[in-house]
């Protein structure tokens, strides 16, 4: 699953050891009709389409991978599920089987019905430290990307259901994937409500007690994800947020962490993207037009 013969980062040691693999695939999708020519898109397109069959072909039947261990692995497994819903955005043969996988690893510990992340996740699943900050802001803004997906998706399938000439095999098809993504879509509900009332509780925020990497990477989850919401949630966050990252930044205009993942670079880059999710551009999706399921 590697896609460098760079070994033993802090970031691979902090957040596992595949952060990469996954951090290429989402900037490869980002960069999507920006190229400077067409050989170099043709180029961009061939690797993001390597890099997602080398994540299916390790992806395991929990939605995780076998060796990308780490202090808190749950953040690179987060980036993972930002990378695959975006790179399927951006038109990449992402399966939907791997995104079910995937968005079924994000639910794992999320109290629908009570709007609450419990803390209990299955054997085997991404390690967080035992810092919730992590494993809510990781699987949060996984279960965002994927509902942005679903919007496309569901379109599509409303379309088949409402096509007097599509086949009765094709209708149900579409039925029953309408029904999963409305099992979905109660779940991104119950996690953006989950963690807007988490974030309000300074012991939260805090992570693991001061401000490494590992809490600048979260915070950026969290404020990309609460800003597609809106309203009086994403306004406290974002005036909250901004006074914490604020008064962390060094006399030089950079930010270093205090423990884990110390480099300026990467804490700079995670404190930037949070401070500036209210000019960072959001996926393009179509509304969806209510269609019954039974």
């Amino acid at each position: 699953l590697y896609v460098s013969n760079v070994r033993d980062t802090q970031m691979q040691s902090k957040i596992g050891r595949y952060v990469d693999t996954f951090l290429a695939l989402q900037l490869l999708s980002e960069l999507k009709d920006q190229m400077a020519d067409e050989a170099s898109e043709t180029r961009r397109s061939e690797l993001t389409d390597k890099i997602v069959a080398k994540i299916e072909k390790n992806q395991q039947d929990n939605g995780a991978f076998a060796g990308n261990g780490g202090w808190a692995s749950v953040l690179s497994q987060g980036l993972c599920s930002r990378a695959l819903n975006g790179a399927r955005l951006a038109g990449a043969k992402v399966s939907d089987e791997v995104l079910e996988l995937d968005n079924k690893q994000n639910r794992d510990g999320l109290d629908v019905e009570g709007k609450s992340f419990s803390g209990a996740v299955a054997a085997g699943a991404p390690s967080s430290a035992g810092v919730q900050l992590y494993t809510n802001s990781s699987k949060l803004r996984g279960i965002q990307e994927n509902w942005a997906v679903n919007r496309k998706r569901k379109q599509e399938f409303q379309q088949v259901v409402a096509d007097p000439k599509a086949p009765a095999e094709e209708k149900e098809k579409a039925q029953e994937e309408l029904k999963k993504i409305e099992v979905a879509d109660k779940a991104q509900e119950a996690a953006v409500d989950a963690v807007a009332k988490s974030v309000k509780d300074d012991k939260f925020i805090a992570g693991f007690g001061n401000n490494g990497g590992e809490e600048f990477l979260s915070y950026m989850n969290i404020s990309e994800s609460l800003r597609i919401k809106g309203g009086k949630d994403w306004d406290d966050w974002d005036k909250k947020i901004t006074v914490t990252i604020n008064a962390a930044q060094n006399e030089d205009g950079s930010w270093s962490g205090h423990h884990c993942i110390t480099g300026r670079n990467f804490c700079t880059a995670g404190a930037l993207m949070t401070l500036m999710a209210d000019r960072a551009p959001m996926p393009e999706v179509p509304e969806a037009v209510a269609v019954t399921t039974e």
